[in-house]
């Protein structure tokens, strides 16, 4: 092989990798749209609601109404986190790996007074919330154990301020 084929068959393989190296990367990267706000609402227990928003920066706020009814509005609780760029892909990776933005509204079991967990994500130009009523009780449901892989991957990096309620 001449010198001149040679050097051609390198520099396409330089080009060739350090494309497939950038395509790897951006599947890796945070959207620069990415929005994930997780709400739990408890039901008639005892258990405190709270809220949580994560931005693509990392910043998360959570809010804790400190009393319910018109009260919960104006008195509340709020801390703000950073999450680190691990631990955003991480987020980015199980919103990806549920595929998310292919599950229905809404998923209910007929009973009353139970807890209600709400994720809304907003990525790559898409936007999807999707609530779970009484999933304790859908734990069975292949479709609700893809919205709980997110819901668990937020409680691992936002502590709920209910001690009992831990990623699984």
């Amino acid at each position: 092989m001449s010198l001149k084929h040679q050097l051609s068959s390198l520099l396409l393989c330089a080009i060739l990798s350090s494309g497939f190296g950038l395509k790897a990367a951006e599947a890796d990267s945070v959207p620069t749209d990415f929005n994930l706000c997780a709400h739990y609402s408890p039901g008639f227990s005892a258990s405190k609601p709270w809220k949580v928003t994560i931005s693509a920066d990392g910043k998360a706020l959570q809010v804790v109404p400190s009393a319910f009814g018109k009260k919960a509005t104006t008195d509340k609780s709020q801390s703000t986190s950073t999450l680190t760029l691990a631990q955003l892909r991480e987020l980015v990776a199980a919103v990806h790996t549920a595929q998310f933005f292919a599950l229905k509204k809404r998923y209910s079991h007929p009973v009353t007074d139970n807890a209600t967990l709400t994720l809304r994500v907003r990525m790559d130009g898409s936007s999807q919330e999707v609530e779970v009523y009484a999933p304790d009780r859908l734990k069975d449901d292949a479709e609700v154990r893809r919205f709980m892989k997110v819901w668990n991957a937020v409680l691992k990096d936002i502590p709920s301020p209910n001690a009992w309620q831990k990623p699984e």
